[in-house]
């Protein structure tokens, strides 16, 4: 492994570095689906590929590669009765499709307090800062 790989596995494989650089954004893309669900139809953050390595790990969604320049991820939630769902989609490079992301312990459509609960560890807490 190389060490610019080495620095992108440290990333997620500390929980403290992880939630300073996935869980962050995670609780803003959460606060956003929670207070927005019923007006709001689109959210777009634009990020560079420490952002994406943070991402993933802070829904610990694992990978073998650096993310490309052109990497992205979509979370998209869904409604189906009553009931929301949330769905990753991660695209390594704009030459590839997109691959659905299985959250531990979840389907591909993965109900959103389940994905909540799951993610909640990557969230940082006030003392998480200092």
């Amino acid at each position: 492994m190389s060490a610019v790989e080495d620095f992108y596995m440290s990333m997620v494989a500390w929980p403290g570095l992880n939630k300073l650089f996935g869980g962050v954004l995670l609780n803003e893309i959460l606060r956003n689906i929670d207070t927005n669900m019923e007006t709001k139809r689109l959210f777009l953050y634009s990020a560079h590929d420490l952002n994406v390595v943070g991402l993933l790990g802070a829904m610990e969604l694992h990978w073998a590669h650096i993310p490309y320049y052109t990497a992205c991820i979509i979370i998209e939630l869904y409604q189906i009765g009553h009931d929301p769902y949330v769905k990753v989609l991660y695209q390594e490079d704009y030459s590839k499709g997109f691959k659905e992301m299985r959250l531990p312990e979840c389907d591909v459509l993965c109900p959103l307090e389940k994905f909540k609960k799951t993610v909640d560890r990557s969230i940082p807490g006030d003392n998480d800062y200092c």
